[in-house]
């Protein structure tokens, strides 16, 4: 059996300019963590690192944050802009 996983219907093109100004600086502008970053394993955008998870495992992470990593929490990001922002971040991919 398999299992279908149903991504949310966010905008791409509402979602890059939250994850330009809000994401970028730690994933890099091409999904791509900047070599500064390398130490702090950040998932890798470019290479579809995460995106086995569905949107609302990822969502959460964006609103809750990871403990004791450099995610931070966003809690103030509406349901419409997660979503923006992921359908943005799943283009990301090579």
């Amino acid at each position: 059996l398999g299992v279908t996983i149903v991504y949310a219907a966010g905008d791409a093109n509402a979602g890059k300019p939250i994850f330009v100004q809000l994401c970028a600086s730690c994933h890099g502008a091409d999904g791509n963590p900047p070599a500064a970053m390398a130490a702090l394993k950040i998932p890798v955008f470019a290479k579809g690192e995460r995106f086995e998870k569905t949107d609302i495992q990822l969502g959460t992470t964006i609103k809750i944050g990871v403990p004791n990593t450099a995610m931070v929490p966003n809690p103030n990001f509406s349901d419409k802009q997660i979503d923006d922002l992921l359908a943005f971040i799943r283009t990301l991919r090579k």
